[in-house]
């Protein structure tokens, strides 16, 4: 278990429910509150305004939307987040391209340690 996980806020934006689900439930047991998982730009960007949340871990693409209006959220809002999305780093807009990315399929071990390291580095920062 990683301790710096346990008791943070997650908020999951996955469209495909099987990797929504498995990242769900590898968070929590981590000790992580998570926030959805959400399936759609418009329900992850209500939860926004609902819930505090410590980091985000985000696919691209939803159906036929891209994550990116959330993730100017988190931006403006100083919160970590990081995508796991298909999409390689040449199709992802300029001001994202320095946000952490893990390329699908990635195993739920790989995303764990990425998302501890990124909540641990924004802590020390504030």
């Amino acid at each position: 278990m990683f301790s710096e996980l346990l008791g943070r806020c997650v908020r999951v934006v996955e469209d495909d429910y099987f990797q929504a689900s498995d990242l769900t439930i590898a968070l929590e047991d981590q000790g992580c509150d998570v926030v959805g998982p959400f399936s759609t730009l418009a329900a992850g960007m209500r939860a926004f305004a609902k819930a505090r949340i410590d980091a985000a871990v985000l696919d691209i693409h939803l159906g036929a939307e891209r994550i990116y209006g959330l993730a100017d959220q988190l931006n403006e809002s100083n919160i970590p987040y990081l995508f796991v999305t298909g999409y390689d780093a040449t199709a992802i807009p300029e001001r994202f391209r320095k946000i952490e990315r893990l390329s699908k399929p990635v195993e739920l071990e790989k995303i764990i340690p990425v998302l501890t390291a990124m909540i641990s580095k924004h802590a020390s920062r504030h």
